[in-house]
């Protein structure tokens, strides 16, 4: 099960979000901002979720739920309608071998959240780059990209094979 924090309904309180793979369901939890949540509303979404990723993704200001659904090859974008509660799922491909990793980040530069998905094992894996395409709609326009290395496996330099994938903002000059 994945799980994220943010505020989701603009009352400057974390919620909670939660991947639940049975289900295929996200379940959104509102913060009392005292440590307690509030009731839960389900969402559903593509079979297997497995991890799930917030950021404003259509540029309404308003974070979006994303999930990287292990058992359908997809990623489920929800649109936040603005008040925490969302819309209807969007679906869209997300390379092969069972997505289990996702992080949002803006991956070429162009100021518009991309997704990044890794998905397989150590034995065939790919990465895939959902280029966000957005202008200001209700839902993203992704376009997707998968990659698959000669030998078809990412590593890590130093590190067992990857995993997962996490996205941040890295400057265009300078050393990091």
């Amino acid at each position: 099960m994945g799980v994220a924090f943010a505020d989701l309904n603009g009352d400057f309180k974390p919620d909670v979000v939660t991947a639940n793979q049975t289900d295929e369901t996200v379940s959104v939890f509102p913060g009392d901002g005292d440590g307690t949540l509030g009731g839960r509303r389900d969402y559903a979404v593509g079979p297997g979720p497995i991890a799930v990723a917030v950021a404003d993704l259509n540029g309404d200001r308003a974070p979006d739920l994303a999930t990287a659904n292990l058992d359908g090859d997809t990623v489920s974008v929800l649109a936040n309608r603005g008040d925490g509660t969302f819309h209807r799922r969007r679906t869209y491909w997300a390379g092969e071998d069972s997505p289990d990793g996702l992080a949002i980040g803006d991956l070429n530069g162009d100021r518009k959240p991309d997704l990044a998905v890794t998905s397989g094992d150590a034995d065939s894996g790919t990465f895939s780059w959902l280029r966000n395409a957005i202008g200001l709609c209700v839902v993203p326009n992704l376009r997707g990209r998968t990659y698959r290395p000669e030998g078809g496996r990412f590593r890590a330099p130093g590190a067992a094979w990857a995993r997962s994938v996490a996205s941040t903002r890295v400057p265009s000059r300078g050393a990091v």
